[in-house]
């Protein structure tokens, strides 16, 4: 491991899984275009499709946009090809033209100003911090940062975050070396 030819010690803790719980997947039919947040988005609405025994056809005539690769590899995974692919929510928010004809498929409790559908839900996982002294923390999502934050990690300690989305939640929690 490169990390330890450095003398860097890594010590790597899931805080959360993933609870897939979809709202009202019988709404999708009302909107032309479908943007799926993340993979986890697209698990929890085709698994809802198929505990409603919904026929994926019902996507026929949608426009299906996604945010990230990651989100659109998903969705090819599962036969559905993006008709756009964007980097991030601001710049797909540009390309929308009328806000009540696309319904944003995400996680509960992710804020959005268009119409919405939550298909699942990060949950914390029971554990403790270890005591020890952090030299750094690397986040993968924005859900993991605000748990290590309830449980008392320092907003001084280095932070590297592999999202956009991390990153935007970082400076917003108060982190100072990010």
């Amino acid at each position: 491991d490169l990390t330890l030819c450095y003398g860097i010690y890594s010590y790597v803790r899931k805080v959360a899984d993933v609870q897939y719980d979809c709202e009202d997947v019988e709404s999708c039919r009302m909107y032309s275009t479908l943007i799926f947040s993340s993979r986890h988005a697209v698990e929890g609405f085709l698994k809802a499709l198929i505990q409603k025994n919904m026929d994926v056809r019902i996507l026929m005539d949608k426009q299906i946009w996604c945010i990230g690769r990651k989100t659109e590899k998903a969705l090819i995974q599962k036969g559905l090809w993006c008709d756009q692919v964007f980097t991030d929510y601001q710049t797909m928010f540009e390309d929308v033209t009328d806000e009540q004809q696309v319904c944003y498929i995400k996680g509960q409790g992710v804020q959005s100003t268009l119409p919405s559908l939550s298909c699942y839900q990060i949950r914390e996982i029971s554990f403790d911090l270890p005591d020890v002294r952090w030299d750094a923390l690397c986040v993968t999502c924005p859900q993991s940062m605000r748990i290590l934050v309830q449980k008392g990690i320092s907003l001084q300690i280095p932070l590297f975050c592999f999202s956009h989305k991390s990153l935007q939640e970082a400076q917003k929690l108060g982190f100072t070396n990010i």
